[in-house]
């Protein structure tokens, strides 16, 4: 886990139930496409969310100005 992830912050208890095989399978898939792309999967997720006619607004967690940064910048990526 990303040091300083929630996972790794709040511990494996809390997030046990999302973190199965399944999951990790599913964002190794978004972290290829974003590779592709030259993006981040943060960046990928969120535009994929900002793209959605019947979203009026998406929910972010950043914690640092860095992961701020990458969530804004997601609003000028078209997928």
């Amino acid at each position: 886990m990303p040091k300083g992830s929630r996972y790794e912050t709040w511990g494996s208890a809390r997030q046990k139930q999302n973190l199965n095989d399944r999951a990790l399978s599913f964002v190794e898939s978004l972290q290829n496409i974003a590779d592709k792309v030259g993006i981040s999967v943060t960046q990928l997720s969120l535009a994929w969310v900002n793209q959605k006619e019947y979203v009026h607004g998406n929910i972010i967690g950043a914690t640092t100005l860095e992961q701020l940064k990458e969530d804004i910048d997601s609003i000028n990526i078209r997928l």
